[in-house]
């Protein structure tokens, strides 16, 4: 079957989620072509370190010496930024990017909310993506509801939490009955934060 594009995509950042998704998308890659009839490739992947071990197997071949290649390589479309932390590695790639004219996703929260409005101005001036519906709500589909729907609604205000981590936190509060300390290093012990964000989940 004749697909309409191929689309190659380029993992920087894993992590618990990369590991999760790189994992994801290649067991469930048919049925992702099928459903939106756009065939893809895991083209390359970068992170911190190639010698940790991980529950994947990732071809040699697939791995970037340098994580800012990702943004440079003309046989990439979509720049997935999973590093974490709002400047260093992170920035540099998301910026570079865009301004490269790549499709960006990140689930980057920090990013997000300290330079949003800026990379949204030029992903809009180069005519590319920006999508961080992985930053918002814990992954729940808020951000294409809103955008696809706020002009038929009047929408004035949304509360809530909005953020997994903090989710998963009081919750374990709430119902083990344990203090914010112990949940904090429980969270830690599943890479679900850390002292220093910018690390969390590059790999």
């Amino acid at each position: 079957m004749k697909y309409k594009q191929k689309i190659n995509i380029a993992i920087v950042g894993l992590g618990n989620i990369g590991s999760n998704l790189y994992k994801h998308l290649i067991n469930n890659k048919q049925s992702i072509i099928e459903k939106n009839n756009v065939d893809f490739e895991i083209k390359y992947v970068a992170a911190k370190s190639k010698n940790k071990k991980r529950k994947i197997k990732i071809p040699k071949n697939k791995w970037l010496n340098n994580y800012l290649d990702a943004s440079r390589l003309h046989d990439v479309d979509i720049v997935v930024e999973l590093i974490g932390g709002a400047d260093g590695a992170a920035k540099k790639l998301v910026y570079n990017s865009l301004l490269n004219k790549k499709h960006v996703i990140t689930a980057n929260k920090s990013l997000i909310s300290k330079y949003g409005d800026d990379l949204a101005l030029i992903a809009e001036k180069n005519k590319v993506n920006l999508e961080f519906e992985a930053a918002v709500a814990g992954g729940i589909p808020i951000i294409k509801t809103l955008k696809n729907n706020i002009f038929l609604n009047n929408i004035s205000k949304i509360s809530g939490i909005l953020n997994g981590t903090t989710n998963y936190i009081l919750t374990k509060m709430s119902e083990e009955n344990l203090d914010f300390n112990e949940v904090i290093n429980i969270a830690k012990s599943k890479g679900y934060t850390s002292d220093n964000e910018a690390e969390l989940d590059i790999g």
